[in-house]
């Protein structure tokens, strides 16, 4: 039986044993020429040398003893993601992320809107893991549509900076800094599976949020409240840490992270 953890939204999440790493990357630049180089097998590593670069951590988890690693790469466009799976660092699956489960609302002016839920991390990676296997067939094809792209060396903040007059350049510029500070002080990666509480919070200092789960796990909400409105891409993310024994059992950000745990 599966326990049912109690912080905020229920995240059921397994007790027992997966490493699974998941990534996306910025969107600052466009891996479309190393698509095909993409095959079964490659390690992360291969695939960050193919697409020019690493990911962004998604989550990293233990489950029955397999070492799975999921990275996603943006291609020509933010919203152009794909998840990269694999199993002891060697490339097993290559999927479209999941939709996000929402719930449509009526507002006061009468329209009826789609309002995106909290995501709950373990549905999501069953998610992830049930969708349509890409591997194997034409990837630019699958990424793209046929369609031909410009890669493009431009950051987020360079192209936005363009577009606004010269008063608001400096606090874009501002707040790209300082996300690209809190993104580099939050950084997933530098935590690894079974560090103590302690040395996380000499990463990243102390939770802003703490829970216990039914069986007895610790669940810890590291990040920053600061507002960075500018920053429309890449922002940095809070984490979800769950320990076990004091010890890092997994880690959820991005894609993963209740976004609701944001505004408490």
């Amino acid at each position: 039986m599966r326990p049912t953890f109690t912080i905020i939204v229920p995240l059921a999440l397994t007790a027992a044993v997966v490493t699974i790493v998941c990534c996306h990357n910025n969107g600052s630049r466009n891996p479309t020429f190393g698509v095909s180089n993409i095959s079964a097998g490659q390690s992360y590593g291969q695939v960050q040398q193919a697409l020019a670069g690493p990911g962004t951590h998604e989550f990293t988890l233990m489950v029955d003893n397999e070492h799975l690693l999921c990275v996603s790469y943006a291609f020509g466009h933010p919203a152009n993601r794909f998840y990269f799976v694999m199993q002891h660092d060697r490339l097993i699956r290559l999927t479209r992320p999941p939709p996000f489960a929402n719930r449509i609302k009526t507002d006061p002016d009468g329209a009826r809107v789609s309002v995106l839920l909290p995501v709950n991390p373990e549905d999501r990676l069953k998610d992830v893991m049930s969708s349509d296997n890409l591997l194997g067939r034409d990837l630019k094809q699958e990424i793209y549509g046929g369609a031909s792209a410009t890669p493009s060396n431009l950051g987020p903040a360079a192209g936005l900076v363009g577009m606004v007059n010269a008063a608001g350049r400096a606090e874009v510029e501002r707040q790209y800094k300082r996300n690209g500070e809190l993104k580099r002080h939050f950084d997933p990666f530098v935590i690894d599976l079974g560090m103590t509480a302690d040395q996380v919070v000499a990463h990243y200092g102390e939770a802003l949020q703490t829970e216990t789960s039914s069986d007895g796990s610790i669940i810890a909400v590291y990040g920053k409240r600061e507002d960075l409105p500018e920053v429309n891409d890449d922002l940095f993310s809070w984490l979800l840490v769950k320990y076990q024994d004091n010890r890092v059992a997994s880690v959820y950000s991005h894609d993963f992270f209740p976004s609701n745990l944001r505004t408490k």
